[in-house]
């Protein structure tokens, strides 16, 4: 796993995070995307501190309904780390300990799939 695509991979789930994440800003309703059919946040979960008015800025709306794609056929260890660190923002000790994993673990699966994310085209 080279650093260059471990970059990449987390800058490009950072905007399929902030693409995923903005309708849902507006409206209250999530972006038609992997974490609003697989996600199930606690009631007040994820929508917290989100104002409708708050915009978020999304880089480049084509690669973030690629990385879509990608996300939807990840691992599941590796989709739950990626949809609780970068759409759900919860914090990685408390998730990792969720599903049964050491911090380090969560951590290994996330960058795992922010590497292979870098190495998609």
């Amino acid at each position: 796993m080279g650093t260059r695509e471990l970059e990449r991979g987390h800058g490009r789930l950072r905007n399929w995070a902030d693409w995923a994440l903005a309708y849902s800003a507006r409206t209250g309703y999530p972006q038609a995307s992997a974490f609003a059919r697989l996600y199930r946040p606690e009631a007040g979960d994820v929508w917290d501190g989100i104002e409708p008015d708050e915009a978020r800025t999304v880089a480049d709306e084509s690669d973030a309904e690629q990385v879509e794609r990608f996300v939807r056929r990840l691992p599941l260890a590796n989709r739950r780390v990626v949809m609780s660190f970068y759409i759900g923002r919860e914090s990685p000790v408390v998730a990792a300990r969720r599903f049964g994993h050491s911090r380090e673990r969560f951590y290994i699966l996330l960058d795992e799939a922010a590497a292979w994310c870098g190495e998609v085209t």
